[in-house]
């Protein structure tokens, strides 16, 4: 696991569901990612939301590192900043060997991110 998927993994809570699992990540404002993203008003990168969908997935199924295959859908409506606590409500779906999931993204009781996508344990994207 590289440095950035390992900071993300130590900042989020995972609780399997049946048929998924909900999970929240406290969004440290000493991310690795956010001095470049950006210096004045950092954001959490659309592509970390995308890993941290994963990486709970992967520890909701047995601690498995899961790998982005197909990319469905990402909808960012409003930004993750440092210091949200944002919580992640999703579903997941065994096909051929791979999880589809489902995610919605939300913190302050407001809507972050919608993420749907398939993933795998191994080689891929990711």
């Amino acid at each position: 696991m590289n440095p950035l998927r390992e900071q993300i993994r130590s900042l989020l809570r995972i609780e399997p569901t049946s048929g998924g699992f909900r999970a929240i990540f406290n969004m440290d404002p000493g991310l690795m990612v956010l001095p470049d993203h950006f210096p004045d008003q950092p954001i959490m990168p659309g592509m970390c939301m995308i890993e941290l969908v994963l990486i709970a997935a992967g520890a909701a199924h047995g601690d498995q590192e899961m790998r982005l295959r197909v990319l469905k859908n990402a909808k960012f409506v409003q930004p993750v900043l440092p210091g949200d606590q944002v919580l992640i409500d999703a579903e997941m779906t065994a096909v051929d060997g791979n999880l589809t999931i489902k995610a919605k993204l939300s913190a302050n009781d407001s809507r972050r991110a919608e993420i749907s996508l398939v993933a795998g344990v191994g080689e891929g994207t990711s």
